[in-house]
């Protein structure tokens, strides 16, 4: 049986892996650099934000909808950043495809 990680330990593994996603090519450019930051400042706050929803051992539906919204502004801030030059670079559309993908949310039924 696989341990389940904890709320910090995928903080850490998923800011490790859109550093290894950013420096693929050799280089970190500046635009990868802020939409670095970016993330990890949400991942630090969504991270929280699941901490206090797992906190009593009880996962609502509200809680799981107020961490699916914060999601998609998460989203949004990331794009929003690697936009700003008004043209996405693959090694960007990377980062934000596997954020997109590995920031998952609590399973309702799988919480007592």
């Amino acid at each position: 049986m696989e341990k389940e990680l904890t709320p910090d330990e995928l903080f850490v593994l998923n800011m490790k892996r859109f550093i290894e996603l950013a420096a693929e090519d050799g280089k970190i450019t500046e635009d990868e650099h802020n939409i670095l930051k970016t993330i990890e400042v949400s991942l630090a706050e969504f991270t929280e934000k699941l901490k206090e929803a797992l906190d009593d051992g009880i996962i609502t539906p509200e809680e799981v909808d107020i961490l699916k919204k914060f999601k998609a502004q998460m989203l949004k801030d990331a794009f929003d950043v690697a936009n700003l030059d008004n043209k996405l670079t693959i090694d960007e559309l990377k980062i934000l495809m596997t954020l997109a993908v590995s920031v998952n949310l609590p399973d309702v039924t799988k919480t007592k």
